[in-house]
């Protein structure tokens, strides 16, 4: 018994030694870097403030006064560009920034990144959290972060067009221009006032006096009830779906595919069967409403598309919280122009 608790201590030393040694290593790491970020800052950014936990902050642009500032809970608006010492970029919300760099894509929507604040958020660093508790909106700042505080062992990890021309090495400090530029306390009112204003400015409909999250419209089509669509109703769905502002972020139409994102994947028209889904609930509430070869639109929010965690699964992200637009169309019921042929046909041998 004597034995094995002796071996066990010895096992249990070793392993407390080498877990010391490596954060030993860490430690001594960390204090060369900051000391290195130090003597850097000196030369290249004199006035910026030091933090206590090591970090740099500048003030680009002042916040307008009585700007607004995050609170836990909130979401926030913002835009950002990440470089490494070197000034090489490594990541940006910008699209003249992406262009210059040429990483832009076609399939990117460049807008601020649409974020929960909250005391941890795995798509915040620890040094972009520490400057939004002292920033307030509109306020645009630079930070200087050791790597403890930045992207760590692992680097930059950007795609999506969103990426520089170059990676951020692991272990290397970074420097974020941070732009802040909305605080939302009630991201289901603002995007409820969002969709309202664009159907009554792009649709010159009467505002309601209730709010709306849905609003839909016919642009071409017919009455007759046997082309009626019903949940049971499988048909075909041509469509093009965009954000508020017009950008396109989806299409199964090849010549908008060529024209938008010089693109061509033998598109074709998605099958939809209400009652089974398969679609974002929007087309469940819009597509029962209408006849075989109709024509429609439609604005939403998120709670009939993508909702509070938005859609990264696409070419295009999709943001949280974020109103979507349609025009899409459904084909002439198949099985019907075959019926009304088949007639056409037995009267001509007919005669």
């Amino acid at each position: 018994m004597k034995i094995r608790f002796r071996i066990l201590f010895m096992l249990t030393a070793a392993t407390l030694a080498a877990v010391s040694c490596a954060k030993k290593n860490d430690e001594d790491y960390n204090v060369v870097e900051q000391a290195s970020l130090d003597a850097w800052m000196k030369i290249n950014a004199p006035d910026a403030q030091k933090l206590d936990n090591g970090m740099y902050i500048e003030t680009v642009t002042p916040a307008p006064e009585g700007a607004a500032a995050p609170a836990i809970g909130n979401w926030v608006r913002i835009n950002y560009t990440g470089k490494s010492l070197e000034g090489n970029v490594f990541v940006t919300r910008y699209k003249e920034v992406a262009e210059q760099q040429g990483t832009s894509t076609l399939h990117t929507y460049y807008e601020p990144q649409y974020l929960l604040y909250q005391n941890y958020n795995t798509a915040f660093t620890q040094g972009q959290l520490t400057a939004l508790q002292q920033m307030r909106q509109g306020q645009v700042v630079t930070i200087y972060m050791p790597s403890s505080l930045a992207y760590g062992a692992y680097g930059s990890s950007y795609s999506g067009g969103y990426e520089g021309q170059y990676a951020l090495s692991a272990n290397v400090p970074a420097i974020m221009t941070m732009e802040l530029n909305e605080v939302v306390t009630d991201p289901t009112a603002r995007e409820t006032g969002m969709v309202m204003d664009y159907a009554v400015n792009e649709w010159a409909i009467e505002r309601p006096e209730k709010d709306s999250t849905f609003f839909f419209k016919i642009i071409e089509g017919n009455e007759d009830e046997k082309t009626k669509i019903t949940v049971d109703s499988t048909v075909s769905i041509y469509y093009i779906g965009s954000f508020l502002d017009g950008f396109i972020f989806d299409t199964n139409i090849d010549s908008v595919a060529q024209r938008v994102f010089n693109d061509y994947d033998e598109n074709s028209a998605t099958s939809y069967t209400p009652k089974d889904g398969g679609m974002i609930q929007a087309f469940y509430e819009a597509v029962p409403r209408m006849h075989y070869g109709d024509r429609a639109k439609m604005v939403f929010t998120s709670e009939w598309g993508y909702g509070s965690t938005g859609n990264s699964s696409g070419e295009t992200v999709i943001q949280p919280y974020t109103p979507l637009v349609f025009e899409f169309w459904i084909e002439t019921n198949q099985d019907e122009e075959e019926e009304e042929g088949g007639d056409d046909s037995s009267s001509g041998s007919g005669d």
